[in-house]
């Protein structure tokens, strides 16, 4: 949305709080783990018995990114 980000199907049973920080996790490599993308603004269980919908507010101004470079530090 305009004004955060939004993460689908996570499962109900998760425990996420308003508040909580969600940070890339590495998983496939794509992206290195650790790195904050935002802080839980709101959470909606409403959409159906097995998942929720979680709000996300950036850790930074996305809009005003023009470039971002991630260097990773190579395991050998």
């Amino acid at each position: 949305n305009e004004k955060g980000m939004i993460i689908e199907f996570i499962p109900l049973e998760s425990d996420i709080k308003i508040g909580d920080i969600f940070v890339t996790s590495g998983i496939g490599n794509s992206y290195p783990s650790g790195y904050f993308v935002g802080r839980v603004n709101s959470t909606d269980e409403s959409l159906n018995s097995s998942f929720m919908r979680v709000s996300l507010e950036p850790t930074q101004n996305i809009n005003k990114l023009e470039l971002v470079l991630i260097v990773k530090e190579k395991n050998d």
